[in-house]
């Protein structure tokens, strides 16, 4: 847990009682949307009023203080916790002291080991990365919170993501952001490229191709996306 306070005065050895109540290199791979035929008519440009420079400061200022985070700055305690109706508590056993310094201090609440199995996950006509993914089985035994994650490989720091444990599935996906020991192209072939005419009908064809280098010494699994259009009219057929 993140604790800030301001009051102006420091706290030393107090009771405290956290709740947790529902809650950018981009670290997970990009979502595909439906592609349909026609494409739909684009909406017209809305109107945006220009940020002025002090609003962008201002702006700024807001966003760098929120990620100002020491990594020394960790209180440690011993927590009890305790369900809710709908969240979690968790009650400091202890004293804990909080300047008041506005800044952000850790507060170590648990610690829980997961087992993952890793693989990496691309969709090359968005983003030609491969984005290394952890995948964490049975992981709603461990009442894991939502919020924002710091991710680590190997204890250097690569970014954060949201954790989202309110999904459905019964397996956890992590990012750890893309691999640059692995190559990827996405490339439309022009000899599949092709359009040709039989009366009123007519007849496009269209290939691409996807190529993957691994420059690392050990093979390794990946999941590579991709799609086809999907037809809107009778009038248009799509075939793989």
């Amino acid at each position: 847990a993140q604790v800030r306070q301001n009051t102006g005065v420091d706290w030393q050895d107090i009771p405290l009682q956290l709740t947790a109540q529902g809650p950018n290199q981009r670290l997970e791979p990009p979502q595909l949307r439906p592609w349909k035929l026609p494409p739909p008519a684009r909406p017209a440009p809305a109107y945006k009023r220009s940020m002025s420079k002090s609003e962008n400061t201002r702006l700024q200022g807001a966003a760098d203080e929120a990620e100002a985070l020491d990594p020394a700055e960790r209180l440690s305690a011993s927590v009890t916790q305790r369900e809710l109706i709908t969240s979690r508590a968790f009650k400091i056993n202890r004293g804990v002291a909080v300047p008041s310094d506005q800044q952000f201090h850790t507060l170590d609440l648990e610690a829980t080991a997961l087992k993952a199995d890793y693989r990496y996950q691309s969709t090359p006509k968005l983003q030609e990365d491969a984005f290394l993914m952890a995948r964490i089985a049975d992981w709603r035994t461990n009442n894991l919170l939502p919020g924002q994650a710091n991710m680590f490989i190997e204890d250097v720091y690569v970014g954060k993501m949201p954790l989202r444990p309110e999904q459905i599935g019964d397996t956890l996906e992590l990012g750890f952001g893309p691999d640059q020991a692995i190559g990827i192209e996405y490339l439309q072939l022009q000899d599949f490229r092709k359009k040709t005419f039989f009366g009123s009908n007519i007849r496009q064809q269209i290939g691409y191709e996807i190529k993957i280098k691994n420059r690392r010494a050990a093979a390794i699994t990946m999941l590579v996306q991709d799609q086809i259009p999907i037809s809107t009219q009778e009038e248009i057929e799509v075939e793989l």
